[in-house]
């Protein structure tokens, strides 16, 4: 004890922190708190002060370094955008001259300046409006743990930034990734996401945004019950699973052409076939039977994931914006092939002109073996056993396994045979006709017109720069 001060070691976590009384008052921890809006900053004063901290203000990062000189903290607390010398700056002169936590409140027009102070060193990010208890949070880290940014360990599922474009209030954190798996949160459940505030980000650059795993399933109504039931057993095939994220990761970067077609549309359904087949693959049945896809005949994975994807965009254009519609699209389109994983290889590895009448009779088994296959995976939706059993129905009745009338066809199933042909003359395979998008446009509409839904057909071309039409009428 000296000069009316005594000081105890307290436990938190796996480290010691210090507790000092002085005066007969706790004082956990010294925090300067630097903004320039003297309201938010005395309010912010009065939530670290509840939380029996000592706090000192400052009205800048210039002032706070004056402050810095000349006392001792255990935290900085700084605003971005300051007068004089902002917090990017004073987090600069900080990291100059020593290790000492600094924590940065941000406001989601300040992304720029996040990344660059992330760069710098900044220890914790806290997305304004805040609670105290981020406060607190924020702050046991810095002391306690010494961690930055949310907890590495986190899983995040990628998703455009145009996936956000509804001007509706969100459900989920969202969060924005800085480098590696560092993220932080950029918005809170519940803020409204406006038109204005997507124009900014996608101003600034930025082009996805992040909801954490669990946030991503309930975002797109996927049940997950039984998937955690799986993981909590320890029975999912980590292995398998890496494997074919990986495979899918480079499937979607660099085996589907996309020469042409709109980049935003692009990049948007590749964030979502990615996390669908991320989320999909925590239920090992599921993620057994895409691997038994992908093992089975490389090329059918490979054209599965390239029929997502398309399919994807193809429902963008179409306004089919809802999540729970997407996800179902893009989970139809990557079983709508499943059944042929039990079609011998000796038949698929041959071009279709080439098969027996016998070995086509198998062939047109496939979507009655793929529901058969989908009724043991728990998870899947109604919607997508009908694609599975229907993407081969066609507009004139002509198709199979029933030759049902176009008006019975699900309509995920007619866009999905869309991107099905398409795929099929610009993926690599035994049907492979080894054209550019647009030649493959132009080979539907000539070949195949009549048997394809028009408005899905016409989304599909209007996926593509207005400086290649391509008419959707007879040719003559």
């Amino acid at each position: 004890m000296f000069d009316g001060v005594k000081i105890w070691p307290l436990l938190l976590g796996a480290k010691t922190v210090t507790l000092v009384w002085e005066n007969g008052r706790r004082i956990l921890a010294r925090i300067l708190i630097v903004d320039d809006d003297e309201i938010f900053r005395g309010a912010v004063e009065m939530s670290v002060g509840s939380l029996g901290h000592e706090v000192t203000t400052a009205a800048n990062g210039r002032i706070a370094l004056d402050a810095l000189q000349r006392l001792k903290f255990d935290v900085v607390i700084s605003d971005i955008r300051m007068p004089e010398m902002d917090g990017v700056e004073l987090l600069k002169q900080i990291r100059s001259q020593g290790q000492l936590p600094v924590i940065l409140m941000t406001g989601f027009s300040e992304i720029i300046e996040t990344q660059a102070a992330h760069s710098l060193g900044a220890n914790e990010f806290i997305p304004k409006p805040f609670s105290t208890e981020d406060l607190s949070t924020a702050i046991n880290r810095c002391l306690v743990f010494n961690t930055r940014s949310v907890d590495e360990s986190e899983d995040f599922c990628k998703l455009a930034l145009n996936d956000f474009v509804t001007g509706r209030t969100i459900k989920f954190n969202i969060f924005v990734r800085l480098t590696g798996n560092k993220h932080i949160k950029l918005a809170h459940k519940g803020e409204d996401i406006s038109m204005e505030r997507i124009r900014f980000y996608r101003e600034k650059g930025l082009r996805f945004l992040y909801l954490r795993r669990e946030d991503f399933r309930q975002y797109v109504g996927f049940s997950a019950q039984l998937n955690q039931a799986a993981r909590a057993k320890g029975i999912i095939n980590t292995e398998k699973k890496l494997g074919l994220l990986r495979h899918t990761g480079e499937i979607l970067n660099e085996q589907i052409r996309h020469d042409g077609v709109d980049e935003e549309a692009f990049e948007s359904a590749q964030a979502f076939v990615g996390a669908t087949v991320d989320i999909l693959t925590d239920n090992p049945r599921a993620l057994d039977v895409l691997d038994a896809l992908r093992n089975h005949a490389d090329y059918m994975m490979v054209h599965s994931v390239g029929v997502s994807l398309y399919s994807l965009m193809i429902a963008q254009r179409m306004g089919w914006n809802l999540p729970t519609n997407r996800l179902k699209v893009a989970m139809g389109a990557l079983f709508h092939d499943v059944g042929l994983k039990e079609v011998s290889r000796s038949i698929l590895d041959r071009p279709r002109y080439a098969w027996s009448r016998e070995e086509v009779k198998v062939y047109e088994t496939h979507p009655s073996r793929g529901i058969a296959i989908l009724n043991d995976i728990d998870c899947i939706p109604e919607d997508v056993r009908e694609v599975v059993k229907q993407h081969h129905e066609n507009c004139l009745s002509h198709g199979y396994p029933a030759g049902i009338r176009k008006s019975n066809i699900h309509p995920m199933a007619k866009l999905i045979s869309v991107a099905d042909e398409f795929c099929y003359r610009i993926i690599k395979g035994p049907e492979f006709k080894d054209l550019t998008p647009v030649e493959a446009l132009q080979d539907l509409k000539v070949n195949l017109a009549e048997q394809l839904d028009k408005k899905f057909l016409e989304a599909l071309t209007l996926l593509f720069r207005p400086a290649t039409p391509v008419s959707l009428s007879k040719a003559t």
